[in-house]
């Protein structure tokens, strides 16, 4: 389907019973790294070919993919995206870093 007729669920709790299909990693908890603590447990599920905006997760996090291909851009922390312009989230930008912008 076209990609705006694709819809993804989003930032949920892991569902019950699905906690025993999977293990946190040990670095997860490890301060040395991060805070050593988990906020939350969430789920993000999507059909193929959803996308994601371009955007920065204001808590630290792990992907793991289970089916398909995920590409993931990432950018240094001080570089501008323009997130929160134009009507979007605070965290999430207008800009589509696959297709050339027109600053015509």
């Amino acid at each position: 389907p076209p990609n705006q007729d694709l819809v993804y669920l989003a930032q949920n709790d892991v569902f019950q019973g699905m906690e025993e299909d999977f293990t946190v990693p040990d670095f997860c908890s490890n301060a040395t790294i991060g805070e050593g603590h988990i906020y939350n447990t969430m789920v993000w599920i999507g059909p193929h070919g959803c996308i994601s905006p371009m955007h920065f997760d204001p808590l630290d996090n792990i992907l793991m993919q289970y089916v398909g291909v995920k590409h993931v851009w990432l950018f240094a922390s001080d570089k501008h995206v323009y997130a929160g312009t134009e009507g979007n989230q605070y965290n999430t930008s207008p800009i589509n870093p696959e297709k050339p912008l027109d600053l015509n």
